[in-house]
């Protein structure tokens, strides 16, 4: 039985974190993923990228890049001050989550395209709301983050106190919008 999946052991070992190889693809990979979005920005390709496939300004985008990246950095500093090893699994991860954030959003979009589409306008809008949602609340998550990575350095900012308040509010103004 077995044997029909011997093609894919190759993935156990691309999860294997105390590997030097697959921590260096981790680090290569962190690098590589910033090394494209800066030529997409430079080239315009990012505009499209978020415009057309995930159907949101690139502000956002550069918003959720920047908080991602800042999370990243800030956690890698956490970590040097605290004398853990720094390992390219948190890179490695930052690259999984980058991707599937971006992923979830196309996939909202997907369905927001093909509901107009299919002259289901009315769902549309609660679509394109329940998408911005999720882009604040991927962020919100990033910050609250960064929140918890500056504690670890000794900096107390409590900007996880202002995000859950930020949150709060983007709830309550989202409720309106679907009532009203």
């Amino acid at each position: 039985m077995w044997e029909l999946f011997e093609q894919y052991r190759f993935i156990r070992q691309a999860f294997d974190f105390t590997s030097a190889q697959v921590r260096d693809c981790g680090l290569l990979g962190g690098a590589a993923s910033l090394a494209v979005n800066l030529l997409a920005l430079a080239t315009g390709c990012y505009r499209a990228l978020a415009e057309r496939v995930l159907g949101v300004s690139v502000f956002f985008i550069t918003m959720l890049f920047v908080i991602m990246l800042a999370d990243l950095l800030t956690g890698l500093a956490a970590s040097r001050r605290a004398g853990e090893p720094r390992t390219s699994k948190k890179g490695l991860r930052w690259v999984f989550k980058l991707g599937s954030y971006i992923l979830f959003i196309y996939v909202l979009n997907a369905f927001t395209l093909e509901a107009a589409r299919e002259g289901h306008q009315w769902l549309t809008l609660p679509l394109n709301i329940i998408k911005l949602y999720v882009v604040f609340h991927i962020a919100l998550w990033e910050i609250k983050s960064i929140d918890e990575n500056l504690q670890r350095m000794g900096y107390a900012f409590r900007i996880f106190g202002m995000a859950d308040r930020v949150a709060a509010l983007i709830r309550r103004l989202t409720a309106r919008k679907l009532e009203g």
